[in-house]
């Protein structure tokens, strides 16, 4: 078996360091592309309230639309920083509770 070196090490780990999430709105708003795109807009100003001052280490929080589907979906690399990956778990939850019908994935 070959050694591994450091920054082999940390070359994967950074690959993997990353979170993907979806966010499924109500069946009512996913069959209509209007209340779609304002929904997401609404999910969207939530987000900046939830978020705050808070400071990625990487990239930050962002929601998109699935352009093939009728969900929301974002990825987030928080390199080393864990706090980031349980700050976006927060949002997700906080994003559920202040939308009812929301479902996070």
């Amino acid at each position: 078996m070959a050694a591994q070196t450091l920054s082999s090490v940390f070359e994967r780990a950074t690959d993997e360091a990353y979170v993907e999430f979806f966010l499924f709105p109500e069946e009512s708003v996913q069959n209509d592309s209007g209340k779609l795109q304002e929904f997401l807009i609404q999910v969207n100003i939530a987000t900046v309230s939830i978020i705050g001052d808070y400071l990625w280490q990487k990239e930050s929080f962002q929601l998109k639309l699935d352009p093939n589907s009728s969900h929301f979906y974002g990825t987030l690399h928080y390199d080393v920083n864990l706090e980031d990956e349980w700050f976006t778990v927060h949002i997700l939850q906080e994003l559920t509770q202040t939308f009812p019908g929301l479902i996070a994935r």
